[in-house]
């Protein structure tokens, strides 16, 4: 389920992690279980082919789950030393495929027998890399600017009711904290269980400060049972 949620989350990570799945399979297939055997529906295909797709889809998926979490903000050297082994594996795993799968191209009739040395220098450099543009698009997207948090609350500190709009300065009033979800505030006291949700910040700071002058209406009594006002 979380493996689900994450690929619909990121859809650039997760189609990257598809991208290299295909050939890190087949590095750990090989490097585990030797030349890859006739592909048929067989046991010996299955036991060449699915251990090295488990391994490859969680390396995919491990991936996915850190880039997500560095860009939810948990940015910390364990989530970063994470995403450096994931991304090298990444690495090695499609430059293996690479070096074994990558054919010799010849260089076209228009390249000047000037530059042939240096051109064949920078096609063969292709092969350390092409294998690296997956795991670096992938970090500069992880370590780029954050995706807003979801349904997170802020907290808005609540003025002096003297500094609302269409009422009179009350002295002594109280301030507090106002905690703000999607489309409503919430209004909180800092001295009993009393809350309310309402449509906007200026209705939870009548309220709340409507609540907190009834404190100070409350008879407070003394030791020998004579109550008086505050």
């Amino acid at each position: 389920m979380n493996a689900l949620k994450h690929t619909i989350q990121q859809p650039f990570i997760s189609a990257t992690g598809l991208a290299a799945f295909v050939h890190s399979t087949w590095a750990l297939a090989t490097l585990f279980g030797g030349d890859a055997p006739e592909m048929r529906l067989s046991l010996q295909f299955a036991y060449w082919l699915i251990p090295a797709m488990l391994i490859a889809f969680a390396l995919d998926v491990g991936q996915i789950a850190t880039s997500i979490q560095i860009r939810n903000g948990q940015r910390n050297l364990a989530k970063y030393v994470t995403f450096a082994v994931f991304a090298i594996a990444n690495y090695f795993l499609q430059w293996l495929y690479m070096a074994h799968h990558m054919p010799e191209l010849a260089l076209g009739d228009g390249v000047r027998q000037q530059w042939q040395d240096m051109t064949q220098l920078i096609r063969d450099a292709s092969l350390w890399v092409i294998p690296s543009f997956l795991p670096l698009a992938t970090l500069l997207y992880t370590v780029s600017e954050s995706d807003p948090p979801h349904n997170t609350p802020r907290l808005v500190e609540v003025a002096p009711v003297a500094e609302l709009p269409a009422k009179a300065p009350l002295e002594n009033e109280f301030t507090g904290i106002l905690e703000e979800s999607d489309d409503s505030f919430l209004a909180t006291c800092d001295t009993c269980d009393w809350h309310g949700t309402y449509e906007s910040e200026y209705q939870a700071k009548q309220a709340r400060n409507a609540h907190m002058r009834s404190h100070k209406l409350e008879p407070a009594f003394s030791p020998n049972g004579n109550g008086h006002h505050h």
